[in-house]
């Protein structure tokens, strides 16, 4: 019990540090995929509305619907639109098959997140309930180091991307998905043209850096309230 009160404190901070890193990746990654101005920017630059033969209202049209599927607020991407002067299918099914995976990995996504912050929210409580003031300085010294190793894990991620992209692409997709939908033919397949490799190095460098400001503020807010002097007194 003696050991438990001792541990207690400290462990309670670490779960609250984790669950809010959790919170912080889980958010850097939705403020870019379902950000709509910065899928516009990409087209504009990688040209995705001449390429395909859509018109560009109609692209973000089809974006627009895109991301609401992916919310879960749409239960089908049976939209159709003038691609080369035919009104069409936007995409085939094999297209489809794969997007019924990728909502389901964002809708768990927003689950997870749901479920990091009441796990964030109730140690936060438990340890202020359990410590008071003295809660504050375990918070940072729990949320600084633990920012730490994210953000070496992050660098590290960061170089193998610049190093072989393709490679940690392909690794990511194997880790999450438990088929090959994700192979997709840029000659024929709407999506993979939509959204072709330089859409996803855009994608990956803006979420990092996102994640590495969140990272930065947390960081920042950690040392200070473990080395803030009014909080150390409280500690002693």
């Amino acid at each position: 019990m003696e050991t438990l009160k001792k541990i207690g404190p400290a462990l309670l901070g670490c779960v609250f540090a984790l669950s809010w890193l959790l919170i912080v990746l889980l958010t850097s990654v939705e403020w870019t995929a379902f950000d709509r101005n910065f899928y516009a920017d990409q087209y504009q630059k990688g040209g995705q509305a001449a390429s395909i033969g859509i018109s560009e209202e109609a692209l973000m049209e089809v974006t627009d619907g895109l991301l609401e599927y992916l919310r879960g607020e749409r239960e089908a991407l049976d939209m159709q639109a003038e691609i080369m002067g035919e009104v069409r299918p936007v995409f085939n099914e094999r297209e489809r098959a794969h997007m019924v995976d990728v909502q389901v990995l964002f809708v768990n996504g927003f689950r997870l997140r749901g479920i990091a912050l009441a796990v964030a929210a109730g140690s936060l409580a438990a340890l202020i309930a359990l410590r008071r003031k003295k809660a504050i300085p375990i918070l940072g010294r729990c949320c600084f180091w633990a920012t730490v190793a994210l953000g070496a894990l992050l660098a590290a991620l960061g170089i193998a991307l610049a190093i072989d992209f393709n490679g940690v692409f392909t690794q990511f997709h194997l880790l999450f998905f438990n088929n090959d939908l994700w192979i997709l033919d840029p000659r024929t397949d709407i999506l993979i043209q939509m959204v072709p490799q330089a859409f996803f190095v855009a994608t990956a460098t803006r979420i990092v850096i996102t994640l590495a400001i969140g990272l930065v503020v947390t960081a920042a807010l950690g040392f200070w309230a473990m080395r803030a002097k009014v909080f150390r007194k409280e500690v002693k």
